[in-house]
């Protein structure tokens, strides 16, 4: 009993601490969103045990959900199953022995989860609806035009020399891709383990390599999570942006505290390296 009244008594001495920092939201998926944070600026006489993380689609939190982190290291979370398109509003409050403090709501205060259909104004069934006969007329001209002619029962005939060129030019398209340490052995090399961002230009049945004879590339880390099949379809997504993306780097750079944002950081700064 008197170890119990002794820790009550040095709560009471407590006070709640502050509210996190540098809260950031990211679209991460069609569905989800990443949460990341800072730790409180004053934890007030105790340490931080855990963290809340609450979500909204209203941004007065009427009606919320919420989850718990229950480790003082961990300042990142992933808020899932959400509806696409929807509005989420996020904010997050740390707590120690006496309990939690208060919120902080993140910045931007909400994000909007969303794919490439939605960004693009595409759908699968608006291109599943493309018209097909259109489409099987032009390739019959085409191959009308270059000589190769159908037979009645819709079969091919014979492979013209056009065709053939087409078919012996595509092969070695294919054995160059083969054998690309085999024909430009400086680009074995040059390279070491890692993770690298290459640009391969194609003209014809060449390509387009460097003076020193390797493809155009640049490291963008020696190393590499498990994650990186997530991060090479974020990384695809910028092609919306890739004009831009030097004014996205700098946003990016904001959230470098997050593990989760470091490989994506890299790629971006390896592909401003190669434009």
């Amino acid at each position: 009993m008197n170890e119990s009244s002794d820790q009550k008594t040095v709560i009471q001495f407590f006070d709640f601490p502050s509210a996190p920092t540098n809260v950031h939201l990211v679209v991460t998926g069609s569905d989800n969103i990443t949460v990341t944070f800072d730790e409180p600026l004053r934890s007030n006489g105790a340490m931080i045990i855990k963290y809340k993380i609450e979500w909204s689609t209203d941004e007065f939190f009427t009606s919320l959900s919420s989850d718990v982190i229950k480790s003082c290291f961990l300042r990142e979370y992933i808020i899932r199953n959400l509806s696409v398109g929807q509005k989420c509003y996020v904010r997050v409050s740390a707590s120690n022995m006496k309990g939690f403090g208060e919120t902080n709501v993140a910045n931007p205060p909400y994000c909007t989860p969303s794919n490439w259909r939605e960004f693009s104004k595409t759908s699968r069934t608006n291109i599943c609806d493309l018209r097909f006969e259109e489409i099987q007329n032009k390739i019959f001209n085409e191959r009308e035009g270059n000589g190769m002619n159908r037979s009645l029962d819709g079969n091919e005939s014979s492979d013209t020399p056009s065709r053939r060129n087409y078919r012996r030019s595509y092969g070695n398209l294919r054995k160059n891709f083969r054998q690309l340490f085999q024909f430009y052995p400086r680009l074995a090399k040059s390279i070491k383990r890692g993770l690298y961002l290459v640009s391969v230009i194609i003209n014809s049945d060449r390509i387009l390599v460097t003076n020193e004879d390797v493809l155009p590339m640049v490291e963008v880390d020696e190393n590499y999570g498990h994650n990186l099949l997530t991060d090479f379809q974020w990384f695809m997504k910028l092609t919306f942006v890739w004009e831009d993306l030097k004014s996205v780097r700098p946003k990016l750079e904001r959230c470098s505290s997050a593990t989760s944002f470091y490989l994506r950081m890299k790629l971006v700064q390896a592909a401003t390296e190669l434009q």
